[in-house]
């Protein structure tokens, strides 16, 4: 019997806490809406939504897009994703008009304002892509931004530097292009060829007239393959991932 009561009122007690928690409901959470959430936590919830994306969820929907494509539609679409991800890359340049790189108020080592810069010039293109490839972009960003920052701040220099990234764009795009439609065992030797892509970027800095220390060839060559592993990965050139380099990315721009 005692046993009973003690059951019976805690039922009872459960049910009195749920009529009360229905009934005051509206009232406890009638200020927090959709508008409210979205202007307050706007950065929370962007980068809640780039955390979702991560993984395959891009990469699964564009193998089924590039097996049902033909070539010259995937190159297209391979090239206007280097595109927008080298026309984000020179709005984070352009920050050197207003801000010092060392400036704690500069947006150059703020991951989510970087990110959200590139993700904003893919969805202008229509281009849903996961977290991870926009997180090792940030990551390429930040590197190239301290190069500009490391060299004499004059007009001049600053567009030599600029002519180095477009044509580390437009090698991404021919890495890329020379990919589609290979068996996975030559894409992984294309991917780790290092020396291919040093001979390339060697030929590409005489033929244009620039100039780029041996160490920052080797960054550049490891920033081409990653992007284009992650471009080709992202749209179904790519079967399976391919493991990055030790020194891939640098522990300073991982933050």
């Amino acid at each position: 019997m005692k046993n009973f009561k003690i059951s019976y009122f805690f039922n009872w007690f459960f049910f009195l806490s749920l009529s009360l928690t229905l009934l005051f409901n509206d009232n406890l959470f009638s200020n927090i809406t959709e508008g409210t959430l979205q202007k307050t936590h706007q950065k929370l919830l962007e980068k809640t939504k780039r955390n979702l994306a991560e993984g395959t969820y891009s990469s699964k929907i564009s193998r089924v897009i590039a097996k049902s494509s033909n070539s010259t539609d995937i190159r297209e679409r391979v090239n206007s994703i280097c595109e927008c991800l080298y026309m984000a890359y020179k709005d984070t340049a352009n920050w050197f008009s207003h801000y010092e790189y060392n400036d704690p108020e500069s947006k150059f080592k703020n991951s989510i304002i970087i990110g959200d810069q590139i993700e904003r010039r893919l969805s202008w293109e229509g281009f849903k892509l996961s977290y991870k490839l926009i997180r090792d972009e940030i990551i390429r960003t930040k590197e190239r931004n301290d190069l500009v920052a490391s060299v004499e701040k004059t007009k001049s220099e600053f567009t030599h530097m600029m002519s180095i990234f477009q044509m580390e764009n437009d090698l991404t795009k021919d890495l890329l292009n020379n990919m589609i439609g290979k068996p996975y065992d030559v894409l992984e030797t294309l991917i780790n060829d290092e020396e291919k892509i040093v001979k390339k970027i060697k030929e590409e800095l005489q033929k244009r007239n620039l100039n780029l220390p041996p160490n920052h060839i080797h960054r550049m060559a490891l920033r081409i393959s990653r992007r284009a592993h992650d471009i080709g990965y992202e749209e179904g050139i790519l079967d399976k991932y391919i493991p990055e380099p030790q020194d891939c990315y640098l522990e300073e721009f991982k933050n």
